[in-house]
């Protein structure tokens, strides 16, 4: 006949497929806030001309964009530039020697830098300061014609990490040390492939610094959620992939820069790591190290984060190790106690009378003695502890016939109780000729 095989309930069909829908809706979410309309949020604007074109450029942008950019004033045109060489300001505007001068650096942020010259060829034509010269100070490396390399760099460095805890849930009986020793490697390899294959095409300078923060980026990460996958357990892949792909990617900044995200995603450029591990990267690639503390000692917090999770459960582990063995060995002494058992019972003649001081001794399956007694005034016995298994029972007294019997003592059952009645030598019930009872007697005195 057939049968149906058993179907699972709504309530646990909506518990496993949440998330795909979730993952769907937030990603789409946040990669379009991100990535399709960036808006300028406080951009910083070096201006070098006079009071009045400096306040005329300001009222101009203010017209293209509210509060979406900070006008600073310089002396000159060089120290303009100089705060773009060092990735100090967005871009720098100069009117001082009678041209419209645009200087910004395409290695800060390619979006960014296109952004600023469509804006400052509108703002030249709009305070009649005339055609827009505009310079890249700080030009990408000359593989990166697209200027998301860094974007594409450091993206498998981001999810190596992700990708090898999803695989050590494949090794559940691995120690957290041995998980750590995986990801160590899988994230060594990624580092020196990444930063290979990136420099020998000329997308990334050849900074060597860079594996470092490389390697720094994927512990950070695969700590993080190795870490997640032991705490969060059945909520590991929501919270891992929440943490890295849905936050992670569109608030990098690799693509559109933190200061042309929206208010939330922003906020999330200037905490999560990978978004500090590409800031990193422009700064120790392009900018000597201008600007680089901040994300790396963010990037190191995630990292610390990560290893004191990871200490943490190790602790954590070692603890329920020992309390697990603890209860075995209890549970191991309690079923040993449990499957030791006495044998009691009686032992009295054939007419009722019970025998004392009659000798008890318990052989076990191979013969040999596991224990003998005597039995009380009143007959009684009780003698112990024997294991499960079979065992033969042997019962003499002065002047009786001996008995034996076999019992099974098995574990989880009441102790056995075995009764035996001797027959008397004397006793008339027991048929015994005068010379058989004599002859037993002196066999017994012999």
């Amino acid at each position: 006949m057939h049968t149906t095989a058993p179907q699972p309930t709504a309530r646990r069909v909506f518990s496993l497929l949440w998330f795909p829908f979730f993952f769907a809706a937030a990603f789409a979410l946040m990669g379009i806030l991100a990535f399709t309309n960036p808006t300028p949020h406080s951009i910083a604007i070096d201006v070098a001309g006079s009071s009045s074109q400096i306040d005329a450029v300001q009222q101009s942008l203010d017209r293209m964009a509210e509060n979406g950019f900070v006008v600073t004033p310089v002396a000159s045109s060089i120290d303009g530039t100089n705060a773009v060489l060092t990735n100090s300001t967005a871009g720098a505007y100069s009117l001082a020697d009678g041209t419209a001068k645009l200087t910004i650096s395409s290695a800060a942020s390619a979006s960014r830098a296109n952004y600023l010259h469509n804006i400052f060829t509108k703002v030249a034509a709009a305070t009649g300061a005339g055609p827009l010269t505009y310079v890249d100070a700080v030009p990408l490396a000359s593989g990166d014609v697209s200027g998301v390399g860094i974007m594409f760099y450091g993206l498998p460095l981001l999810l190596v990490g992700m990708i090898t805890s999803i695989v050590l849930l494949q090794f559940g009986m691995w120690s957290i040390r041995k998980k750590a020793l995986a990801i160590a490697s899988t994230g060594v390899f990624a580092s020196i492939f990444a930063f290979t294959l990136a420099t020998s095409l000329n997308v990334i300078p050849s900074d060597a610094l860079l594996l470092v923060y490389g390697l720094l980026l994927t512990q950070a990460i695969g700590w993080l959620t190795t870490a997640a996958a032991l705490f969060a357990k059945q909520f590991f892949m929501p919270v891992a992939m929440t943490f890295v792909l849905i936050l992670g990617i569109p608030s990098s900044g690799a693509t559109v820069n933190g200061d042309m995200l929206s208010g939330f995603i922003r906020w999330l450029n200037a905490i999560l790591p990978f978004a500090q591990f590409v800031d990193i990267t422009r700064a120790s690639a392009y900018f000597g190290n201008n600007g680089l503390l901040k994300p790396l000692l963010i990037l190191l917090a995630w990292a610390a984060a990560g290893g004191l999770l990871l200490t943490a459960a190790l602790i954590r582990s070692r603890r329920s190790y020992r309390a697990s063995a603890a209860l075995l060995r209890h549970e191991d002494l309690v079923q040993k106690v449990a499957d030791l058992h006495r044998v009691h019972g009686t032992v009295r003649t054939t007419s009722g009378i019970p025998v004392a001081d009659a000798r008890v001794l318990v052989l076990n399956e191979d013969g040999a003695e596991a224990g003998q007694t005597l039995t009380a005034l009143d007959g009684t016995y009780s003698i112990g502890e024997f294991v499960s298994g079979l065992h033969h029972i042997v019962v003499s007294a002065t002047h009786c016939e001996p008995e034996i019997a076999t019992i099974a003592v098995h574990g989880g059952t009441p102790d056995p109780a075995r009764d035996f009645e001797l027959l008397d030598w004397s006793a008339a019930a027991g048929n015994l000729t005068g010379v058989e009872v004599s002859t037993r007697r002196n066999l017994s005195h012999n």
